[in-house]
């Protein structure tokens, strides 16, 4: 039988949602763990010094410096009572902002160390840059594309929560013919999503659809959820098949069987 997969990377911006304020990052190439914080609301916080706002008051904003290579609170120019009010420039605080509302007063940068884009500043331990898309769960989703009426769907991961490690097998998703079923690919303890390999298998009372890539355990009586299932003997009711090798990433991907 042939079969075919495709992907989909999931490219909505991440979005990082504080007690103060929401920043939405531009669509990047990349995104970054770490909290981040918006530089505008802590510059306005800071300096604000209270009393009524009217609109069109002008509002504190930060601002990259590239000549001194550093971030700033800026009030920009504006009109008062017959006079022109001139530009405020303040130091902004990364340190003291990442203190009070990131959760450490440790900062660092992403976004390829663009220290000019605010999105780039990010509070705590660097912890590396990562696709965007990555703050998504990993979507697995199975699609009958056969003149079959039901295909019966499993598949193997590397399985990286606590107390496992190690090919897990999980099954089974019962496909009718036109239509997708989808489940989430377990992430590791620290919550990032799965990122790699897994292996796709498919039977029916007619057919099986398998591969050459890995051979591993599963159950063809009854769901099952089966650990270290490249290792353990298989016998009874269990059977160790080929299975077709997926590569999938933090958002959508999909596999038919045809």
């Amino acid at each position: 039988m042939a079969f075919d997969s495709g992907m989909k990377l999931a490219a909505a911006p991440f979005v990082a949602v504080l007690a103060f304020a929401a920043l939405a990052l531009s669509p990047e190439k990349a995104a970054a763990h770490g909290n981040t914080i918006d530089l505008n609301v802590w510059c306005q916080a800071v300096h604000n010094k209270g009393g009524i706002k009217l609109p069109g008051d002008r509002k504190w904003k930060a601002r990259y410096n590239s000549r001194k290579k550093r971030w700033d609170c800026v009030l920009p120019k504006g009109f008062g009572f017959n006079k022109i009010l001139s530009e405020v420039v303040k130091p902004l605080n990364l340190v003291a902002a990442c203190g009070k509302w990131g959760g450490s007063r440790k900062v660092h940068y992403h976004e390829g160390m663009n220290v000019k884009a605010a999105s780039s500043v990010h509070c705590g331990k660097h912890d590396g840059t990562v696709k965007r898309g990555h703050d998504k769960p990993t979507k697995l989703r199975f699609c009958n594309r056969s003149s079959y009426a039901e295909v019966s769907a499993a598949y193997v991961y590397w399985d990286r929560r606590k107390g496992r490690g190690g090919w897990t097998s999980e099954g089974w998703w019962t496909i009718k013919r036109g239509d997708c079923k989808q489940t989430t690919v377990p992430g590791g303890p620290s919550g990032r999503p799965y990122s790699g390999d897994v292996y796709v298998f498919g039977e029916n009372n007619a057919t099986q659809w398998g591969g050459k890539d890995a051979h591993f355990c599963i159950n063809s009586g009854k769901n099952f959820t089966l650990t270290t299932s490249d290792k353990i003997g298989c016998g009874g009711v269990y059977k160790k098949v080929g299975m077709t090798k997926l590569k999938v990433s933090p958002g959508e991907n999909s596999w038919s069987f045809r």
